[in-house]
């Protein structure tokens, strides 16, 4: 049935997206979020690209709008854009804003309509301001930045102080928006994922099991490509130093770019292709090797973007049920009991802490309660006054 507002009126939400399919995380991060609300209420999805058909399961409605601004062009011209907004606002409850350009231009909007709704949430997803101030540049484009710097200090300041729910993806997010804006978020997210895609299982883990003709191994699983920030050197070292003289052990890697990824991997002599396993898979059956795996892995510098986002893979994985192996204590906070910080210790040491009494079945439907889409939907939706 379809929500309500207190006012006994069908609710609608508004997808506000700053990213179009041209970005990665577009279908996870935009796409899954609008199937998530619309199973509660209509929703549209607004993003800034001309061509995308939705899904054939899907139960939302997508509006292209060609004029949305993006990081590039400066305020002033964002605010000759508002018109197309301005029209369609009046018949929403709830706008979600991905990024702080969207919440800002729904804000700005809203002040130019004199109205207090739809409700606007901001979904926090990075340290614009301080990722520019970290930004390189000389001459020219070091004035240029400065500018761009205080156009978005004013964007997200505005989005932060004004919008009426503001979540962030981490802790550190969260403290960054309350020590330059004095706003801490009302809640904290990770990414979200499809709880129906990423769903584990027992019968899916056999099958994935058999299918890579696994038998008795410990299977660690890494997920990505060969982008510098994934760190494949790290994972590289401690694969060879530390894991694979035990037997029982085996890498299985997930890639789009499989040739490019083995000429890195196995760029030494000592670097054996015994027990390493590098697969290009469709998306839709990333699920199944990701239940036939044990253990997954995430390397990451410790930088001030990586210390305030959060992976959507991160998400993904402990989603499946999966423990998360990685250098880096700032993962910990999204589950202390199955992210596995390395250490000199021994690994099994250290692995022995995420075996706990849950089954691997209720670790994973546990954090579909925590982040799936359809359950933070709901929360931001009761969180609007929308009865359910």
């Amino acid at each position: 049935m379809p929500g309500k507002t207190n006012n006994d009126h069908p609710a609608k939400v508004l997808f506000f997206s700053d990213c179009g399919p041209e970005n990665g995380v577009f279908p996870s991060q935009v796409l899954s979020f609008a199937q998530g609300y619309s199973r509660y209420v209509e929703t549209h999805v607004l993003y800034r690209r001309k061509h995308l058909v939705s899904p054939e399961s899907s139960n939302y409605a997508i509006t292209s709008y060609r004029q949305l601004p993006n990081l590039c062009r400066p305020v002033w011209r964002f605010e000759m854009r508002l018109a197309k907004l301005i029209k369609i606002l009046p018949g929403f409850n709830l706008v979600h804003c991905r990024g702080p350009i969207a919440a800002w231009m729904t804000l700005t909007a809203l002040k130019k309509l004199n109205r207090s709704c739809p409700r606007v949430v901001f979904d926090c997803r990075a340290a614009l301001v301080e990722e520019q101030e970290f930004a390189r540049s000389n001459g020219l484009h070091f004035l240029i930045k400065k500018l761009r710097i205080r156009e978005f200090k004013h964007i997200e300041s505005e989005a932060a102080k004004h919008a009426h729910i503001v979540t962030a993806v981490s802790p550190e997010l969260s403290g960054y928006l309350e020590n330059k804006y004095s706003k801490k978020a009302d809640f904290i997210f990770p990414p979200i994922v499809d709880e129906n895609t990423f769903k584990y299982s027992e019968a899916l883990r056999q099958r994935g099991r058999e299918a890579l003709d696994l038998g008795q191994k410990r299977v660690f699983l890494f997920v990505g490509g060969t982008d510098p920030w994934q760190r494949i050197d790290i994972l590289r070292a401690w694969w060879y130093e530390e894991m694979s003289h035990d037997k029982r052990n085996e890498l299985l890697v997930l890639t789009s770019k499989v040739a490019s990824f083995q000429s890195i991997f196995f760029n030494q002599k000592a670097c054996s292709r015994n027990n390493v396993k590098i697969l290009s898979v469709p998306h839709k059956e990333v699920p199944l090797y990701m239940s036939a795996a044990d253990f997954a892995i995430l390397f990451r510098d410790d930088t001030m973007t990586n210390r305030v986002s959060s992976p959507v893979k991160l998400s993904e994985y402990l989603a499946m049920g999966l423990p998360v192996v990685t250098n880096q204590r700032f993962y910990e906070w999204i589950d202390p009991e199955r992210v596995v910080y390395l250490t000199k210790a021994p690994f099994d040491d250290l692995a022995r802490k995420v075996f706990t009494t849950q089954t691997r079945v209720e670790r994973s439907r546990k954090s579909a309660e925590r982040f799936g889409a359809s359950s933070v939907a709901r929360k931001l939706l009761i969180e609007c006054g929308c009865s359910l």
